[in-house]
């Protein structure tokens, strides 16, 4: 399955050497990325895509995924701001605003204390002496 997704991805490629200025181009070699699991690259159409096109408001929705699945709070973050402002009512970015603002404020919530006198415990099927 990988080839089918390279010969795919090589045709956009060759596709954008007689169009390079066609947005629709880099999004869809994007989509074959991320079904190939390769974000940077598709990460890199996308914003190829968004400055040949910054209003597209389905641009910033994948990019923002995909900033989201990398762990980048804040470019994902950044880039749901976008689509809301481009459009407001769109309900995969609210959620998706929702969400990255509760991973945010979980990151940013320090660990709670060890309780006073623990012990450390030992890794999961780890043996350690029992104290009399």
């Amino acid at each position: 399955m990988l080839r089918q997704f390279q010969d795919a991805i090589n045709d956009y490629g060759e596709a954008l050497k007689i169009t390079a200025d066609d947005p629709r181009i880099y999004e869809q070699r994007a989509a074959v990325e991320m079904k190939a699991n390769d974000m940077d690259k598709a990460l890199a159409d996308y914003s190829e895509a968004i400055k040949l096109k910054p209003n597209e408001v389905r641009y910033y929705g994948y990019r923002s995924y995909i900033y989201e699945v990398k762990g980048d709070i804040k470019d994902s973050m950044a880039d749901t701001d976008k689509v809301l402002k481009l459009d407001p009512k769109n309900q995969e970015a609210i959620s998706r605003k929702k969400r990255l603002e509760t991973l945010r404020s979980l990151r940013a919530t320090p660990a709670p204390p060890s309780p006073a006198g623990s012990t450390k415990t030992s890794p999961a099927g780890a043996h350690s002496p029992h104290k009399p």
